[in-house]
């Protein structure tokens, strides 16, 4: 039986709101906020080289270390937190498509890989000299 992957996104902003002392909101005159989509392979595992290898809380900090690297195709991450309440994540530079034969089988992983990539640069200036009258908390 062919079980379909998972579909699992994270969305990651950068330099998009800042509070000052005052509570005032300021937004980045161009902000970008980047999409990323990932296929979950269960009990899968990518045998490649890895970028890096670290332990973290959740799936999330795992695809957004991956997300803050472009080169960051996609990861192995563990199926089970170990002795201290955490998983470990590979950052993979390379994806099963470039790699099929090293694609295997493992009940101690998970293999996700990028599928749908987005990255767009918004003009929070304009959209706040629209909406900024409507609240005067406000301010650009």
């Amino acid at each position: 039986m062919f079980n379909l992957p998972s579909l699992l996104s994270c969305c990651s902003c950068f330099h998009l709101i800042v509070l000052n002392e005052a509570k005032d909101i300021h937004f980045a005159p161009l902000s970008s906020i980047r999409f990323e989509n990932f296929v979950e392979h269960k009990c899968h595992y990518l045998e490649v080289s890895k970028y890096s290898e670290t332990r973290v809380q959740e799936f999330d900090d795992c695809a957004l270390e991956c997300l803050k690297m472009s080169s960051c195709i996609s990861l192995n991450f563990a199926s089970s937190r170990d002795q201290e309440n955490r998983f470990w994540c590979q950052l993979l530079l390379s994806d099963l498509f470039n790699n099929s034969e090293n694609f295997r089988e493992n009940a101690t992983s998970h293999h996700f890989c990028k599928w749908v990539s987005l990255q767009v640069y918004i003009d929070f200036t304009e959209i706040m000299r629209i909406f900024g009258t409507m609240h005067d908390s406000i301010t650009v």
